[in-house]
């Protein structure tokens, strides 16, 4: 009880704390801009993935409980973690170099930016699988503090570009690695270890894809609102409803971190494992479906108190998204017990088909209905994600390590 606390804590402040700065940065630089931001967002989001590689996940898996075939590694993991960022962080400066000279402050801002996030995120993967979850929700507070503060001053310097805030961001992320013992500066390996530690990669492989699909059909569509010249206006808009969405999801943070230690700590004892994974689904049902009623209910007043008038026309977009809320919850129940039972190639398989149907839908109906069809589409990709799952979990549920 008293971690969940510790981690309710740490999402509500968090959440509070991003949600506070979102608004801040829509109401000070305009409808327009807060949509170039929000595509920047998107884009660094995907490329967040590469830098990730998927080692976060793989942080918390083997450090709550190691695979039989990995734990040979698990000292050297971090550093492995953190040569392999600054490789495709690199690599990435280069090509930024090469092919985008035009955008050239932007395209190294979102890079650098996410690599010091990616950063903080290595230090959460590590305090959560050791259990020390009390000192990772206070590193969560205080790693979110210190970059909002940045990304504040900037703002009220009078930086509104986006590559400006980027900057004020990574110099944030990068200071609270630096001076908090938390912070995830282990010594970087950069050893290739393609040809003599293939049992590492095989499993990274599936984790990576999974983030990659997974961020494809949480972002693309605003990549693809901006590809078919939707106004950077109607953007910023949708970005509004759709970061109230993410923002009502906060409750669920804290569960599915203590939830995912749970499922794997139960790994062997299928009889009690499945029925806590059941009950905790039922219990997430519940809580989306009560999101979806108190938003439809209160979607006018939302958008009015926390962007102003400017942004009205995104409540008609909330109503639609919240039914977002009744799948989101649940998925990620699904979604943890996937990974704690090391379902990998299942939900990437799944996570891959939830973005084809995204990306398509999108495609095809975009240049019709414009940001309406986004928000449809979402709704789409999060049921196929729960139907997915639920048959992967059902099919493999005698899983054992």
């Amino acid at each position: 009880m008293k971690n969940y606390l510790y981690q309710l804590t740490s999402a509500i402040s968090v959440g509070v704390i991003s949600f506070g700065l979102s608004i801040l940065i829509a109401r000070q630089i305009g409808t327009t801009n807060f949509g170039l931001y929000s595509i920047a967002l998107a884009v660094g989001s995907i490329l967040a993935i590469f830098i990730d590689g998927g080692f976060r996940n793989l942080l918390t898996r083997e450090r709550t409980k190691s695979t039989h075939d990995l734990s040979y590694l698990n000292q050297t993991l971090p550093s492995i973690a953190m040569g392999h960022s600054l490789i495709v962080a690199l690599l990435a400066s280069i090509l930024c170099f090469l092919l985008f000279s035009s955008h050239l402050y932007l395209g190294l801002s979102i890079i650098w930016c996410f690599w010091a996030v990616i950063l903080t995120q290595f230090a959460c993967a590590i305090l959560r699988g050791d259990g020390h979850l009390k000192v990772e929700a206070f590193w969560q507070i205080k790693q979110r503090i210190c970059t909002a503060l940045f990304i504040a001053a900037a703002i009220f310097i009078g930086f509104f570009e986006a590559w400006q805030l980027l900057l004020a961001w990574f110099i944030g992320a990068l200071t609270i690695n630096l001076i908090f013992r938390e912070g995830f500066l282990p010594k970087p390996a950069f050893k290739p270890l393609l040809f003599e530690k293939l049992k590492l990669y095989r499993t990274l492989l599936p984790l990576l894809w999974i983030d990659l699909a997974t961020t494809i059909y949480f972002r693309s569509d605003l990549i693809m609102l901006s590809i078919f010249k939707v106004s950077d206006a109607d953007i910023g808009r949708y970005a509004s409803a759709y970061r109230l969405i993410e923002a009502s999801v906060l409750i669920s943070s804290p569960l599915s971190i203590i939830f995912f230690r749970k499922v794997r700590l139960l790994f062997n004892d299928q009889i009690t494992r499945n029925r806590y994974v059941f009950h905790s689904t039922l219990l997430a049902l519940g809580l989306g479906l009560l999101g979806v009623v108190l938003t439809n209910l209160l979607s006018n007043q939302l958008i009015n108190l926390f962007y102003g008038e400017e942004y009205a026309t995104a409540s008609k977009l909330l109503i639609i998204l919240s039914w977002m809320i009744l799948l989101l919850i649940p998925n990620i129940v699904l979604t943890q017990t996937a990974l704690a039972l090391n379902l990998d190639k299942y939900y990437a398989l799944t996570a891959t088909i939830a973005a084809i149907v995204n990306v398509v839908f999108n495609l095809l109906f975009i240049p019709l209905y414009g940001i309406v069809a986004s928000a449809y589409s979402s709704i789409i990709t999060e049921l196929v994600l729960f139907m997915g799952l639920s048959f992967s979990i059902w099919k493999n549920r005698k899983s054992t390590i």
